[in-house]
């Protein structure tokens, strides 16, 4: 009981905290655990090797493995994440923008049975909503929050953390914070060339609009 209202409590903190800063269009999404087979079907393709981003600022410190696997026919990616903390502070929040295309419905969660090679087995979960914010970014986030014992502290790790999504990779930023604010790059998903024309060309159209 105490627990359930002392979740409640925390997130709306969270929520009017990540609105405040960015205006609103936040949405709290529902993580689910699931096998990499069971989201991408039975032969997931790797696209590249495993990445190691290293982010570090004073004593926040963590190396991020990462990395994109593709369903066999192609056009669905999940987008997977490791955080393995080695430095003095324990780590609240993992967050990934510009996650293009992120939505409320977007599929987010952590893998469980055979983890993908390169990875670390176990690690610490997750608290089971995430969040992702339409407004600033998009920006896709997980918590990790030690009042429920859920934080990555000196030298604990997380679960590998997925993303879905239709679009190809490239690299976004992730983001490893609770007070002071780590940074790198790391993979994710970018619009198809097709689309960032078609963005240009309604910038364009807009801009002489305006002229007009």
């Amino acid at each position: 009981m105490f627990k359930g209202n002392l979740t409640s409590l925390v997130f709306v903190v969270l929520s009017v905290f990540f609105i405040g800063i960015s205006g609103s269009q936040a949405t709290t999404v529902t993580l689910d655990a699931a096998s990499l087979t069971g989201l991408l079907g039975a032969d997931p393709q790797a696209l590249g090797s495993v990445e190691n981003t290293r982010m570090e600022f004073s004593t926040l410190g963590a190396d991020v493995l990462n990395q994109v696997y593709e369903n066999e026919s192609g056009g669905t990616y999940a987008y997977l994440y490791q955080v393995d903390n080695d430095l003095d502070h324990f780590i609240e929040v993992f967050t990934l923008a510009p996650f293009t295309g992120a939505s409320g419905s977007t599929g987010m969660g952590w893998l469980t049975g055979d983890i993908p090679t390169g990875f670390l087995a176990g690690g610490n979960e997750p608290w089971t909503t995430g969040n992702v914010n339409t407004s600033v970014g998009p920006t896709v986030t997980f918590y990790y929050l030690d009042a429920f014992g859920d934080a990555i502290f000196t030298g604990e790790h997380s679960v590998v953390m997925y993303v879905l999504s239709d679009l190809p990779p490239d690299q976004i930023v992730g983001n490893i914070i609770n007070g002071l604010v780590a940074s790198g790059d790391v993979v994710g998903p970018v619009p198809e060339p097709a689309t960032i024309a078609l963005l240009g060309l309604g910038s364009f159209v807009l801009m002489r609009k305006r002229r007009n």
